[in-house]
């Protein structure tokens, strides 16, 4: 007998008009062949049989090439495909393994996969990262979010930073992981309250927003509303200004409840922030506690080692990091700048130095006086543009009654206000030191991907250097640009400068910013020098104001200057003007 005429197993045949599959056969007496089969059509469907092949008269064997394939039209095939692969796809993955890696928008930047797997390591996603700035925190979160939404552990999610961060926040999230934020600033928040019965949940009305922390903490109704709110993710940005502090009052103090409710509404949190600690270990043993109360018995006594898993905190020194973009962002640079006081701002120093009022005769004089001292000399180490606007609102709140002092106060102050106005542009020495140093750089505003950021701490201070640089300069009034948060439209306007300061094409050369842009923001698509025209009273916002030159993203990340003025460069050296030598 042909071997090769004798079905195998696997083989399909037709056999009693029906059609069946071979599992296996078996040799019986006088060479006869025994097949065990199962069904596959009919009424014989899954059952099985087992047949002596030579005996069966018009049993065939199948040949897989020549059966035709005959479509299903039935609806329910369709349907019932298409229930099945929703079914998967609603199906979270077990595994631990990171799944958006090399997936997002962004750069494939290894040192940046140790945030997502020790989120992913985490029952419950309690998570600070605290990487130096630049290097992509908000990436970081947007991987860790974008792997929990794949586990169906993130469906609810409430972002919570800066107000000048909010639209930059919102379009990272989307353009990069396919996340969507619903922007809930205080104009949305009355339209909402609007339309929605007043017993009704504001955040019940979006599963993923976005919101700023000073429109929470100013709203009593809001902060009612959280408390009656659950989400399964909640990030806070620049989580430093949440932390508690002893000294803190007001506004401080009201973000540090906030932040401490919101930990408690949530089922994941992660706080960002570069500059976790300010030398304080109470206000650092806060942000852990909004992690974990129970790693904190003591606020004195916490060690690294209590809060290894709680903490991501690297530095661009760091090997890893260094490896990965050292290439991109080069070294920074600072050049501290040194230069005399001229005789009238002497005079006017040491008048603020020995200023002397009779604000009252209570036992809170000394204190009060040396408040308002205290706030004239960072006034007038600002600008003497500044100094004039405390002196003058300070004397009319004499004259109207608004302010404390007598007629002797108001005529010292008068005295200070004209000794402070002999300072003119020509002996103010540190904008003097500021436009030589932009002419030894030799900087003519003409490169397009040469651009100045310039902070002051003083709104005063940012007025008085756009209109001064811009004539003394020769810059038209389209290539100075501010940002002070000053205005009633400062969202809006505020986020069409900034986006006008990235792109190569803007005319834009100069912008001149408060310290409500140095949280956060991207400054570093066309610029590479920053300088601190006053140097900040707090060394966390001296290093804020220091990374918004900085990325660690697919931008290209040229440097900044630093100063008093103060320059400071990454692709290129950065500078620092530096404090005035006395």
């Amino acid at each position: 007998m042909n071997m090769t005429s004798i079905p195998q197993p696997g083989a399909v045949i037709a056999l009693r008009s029906a059609k069946w599959k071979v599992l296996r056969t078996s040799a019986l007496k006088r060479g006869y062949r025994e097949i065990h089969c199962r069904g596959l059509s009919g009424i014989v469907r899954d059952k099985e049989a087992r047949f002596v092949w030579e005996l069966e008269k018009g049993a065939r064997i199948l040949d897989p090439a020549s059966i035709a394939l005959v479509p299903d039209a039935y609806s329910g095939l369709i349907d019932t495909k298409l229930h099945l692969e929703a079914a998967f796809r609603n199906t979270p993955t077990t595994t631990r393994q990171p799944l958006t890696l090399g997936r997002a928008a962004i750069d494939d930047l290894s040192f940046q996969h140790l945030p997502v797997k020790r989120a992913l390591a985490q029952d419950r996603v309690r998570l600070l990262i605290a990487d130096d700035v630049g290097l992509g925190k908000t990436l970081e979160a947007g991987l860790i979010t974008s792997e929990l939404a794949l586990r169906g552990r993130a469906d609810r999610i409430l972002v919570v930073t800066t107000r000048a961060m909010l639209t930059q926040f919102q379009k990272e999230f989307w353009t990069r992981f396919s996340i969507p934020l619903s922007r809930l600033d205080s104009a949305a928040i009355r339209r909402i309250r609007n339309r929605i019965p007043a017993h009704f949940n504001v955040f019940d009305q979006f599963d993923r927003s976005i919101v700023s922390i000073d429109t929470l903490k100013r709203d009593g109704q809001i902060r009612d509303a959280i408390k009656h709110s659950y989400w399964d993710l909640i990030i806070i940005d620049e989580a430093h200004n949440a932390a508690v502090r002893k000294a803190a009052a007001g506004a401080n103090s009201q973000r540090a409840e906030l932040a401490q409710l919101l930990s408690r509404r949530t089922d994941s949190l992660l706080l960002l922030t570069a500059t976790p600690h300010d030398g304080s270990q109470e206000s650092f043993a806060s942000l852990i506690e909004m992690l974990d109360p129970t790693r904190v018995p003591d606020p004195t006594k916490l060690r690294r080692s209590d809060i290894e898993d709680l903490v991501v905190r690297r530095f661009r020194s760091d090997k890893n990091v260094a490896a990965d973009i050292g290439q991109q962002v080069p070294k920074r640079e600072l050049i501290r700048r040194n230069f005399p006081l001229s005789a009238e701002e002497e005079i006017a120093y040491h008048a603020i130095a020995e200023l002397h009022l009779d604000l009252d005769e209570q036992s809170t004089r000394g204190r009060a006086i040396d408040l308002f001292r205290t706030t004239l000399a960072k006034a007038i180490f600002s600008s003497p543009a500044a100094c004039l606007e405390t002196l003058d609102r300070r004397i009319r709140g004499i004259d109207n009654g608004t302010a404390r002092g007598s007629a002797e106060d108001r005529n010292w102050l008068q005295s200070l206000a004209d000794q402070v106005a002999a300072i003119n542009t020509g002996v103010f020495r540190k904008y003097q030191d500021l436009l030589q140093m932009l002419q030894d750089l030799r900087w003519t505003g003409k490169a397009p991907r040469d651009r100045i950021v310039i902070f002051s701490e003083r709104i005063a201070t940012v007025s008085w250097l756009a209109e001064r640089l811009q004539e003394d300069l020769g810059l038209s009034e389209s290539q100075v640009a501010r940002v002070d948060g000053g205005s009633v439209e400062a969202d809006v306007r505020t986020q069409e400068v900034i986006d006008a300061f990235g792109q190569e094409k803007s005319p834009i050369r100069i912008m001149i910013a408060s310290d409500m842009a140095s949280e956060g923001l991207n400054l570093h698509f066309q610029c590479h020098r920053l300088i601190h025209f006053d140097l900040p009273w707090s060394l966390l916002r001296f290093q804020q104001r220091n990374g918004r030159t900085h990325s660690s993203a697919s931008t290209t990340s040229t440097g900044a200057m630093r100063s008093s003025p103060a320059v400071r460069r990454s692709s290129r050296p950065a500078r620092s003007i530096g404090t005035p030598a006395t």
